[in-house]
């Protein structure tokens, strides 16, 4: 596994992940951005393939959002 840090740039992305899992569907991209920017986020990859995940990859990220 490999940790990625997430950053506001990682929205678009994340927010897809979360719409194709039915994870926080009440979540828009710009509450994701926002979260991101005040947020220590963190995802893992267990594949070892770097963030964003490419749209062939069929391994999803797990992340969670730790406010400091």
């Amino acid at each position: 596994m490999q940790r990625v840090d997430l950053t506001p740039d990682d929205a678009a992305e994340l927010t897809a992940l979360f719409a194709e899992y039915g994870w926080w569907a009440d979540r828009t991209e710009s509450n994701v951005r926002e979260a991101l920017a005040n947020s220590v986020a963190v995802g893992i990859r267990d594949d070892g393939t770097s963030w964003p995940p490419r749209a062939s990859s069929s391994t999803a990220s797990t992340t969670r959002n730790c406010t400091t």
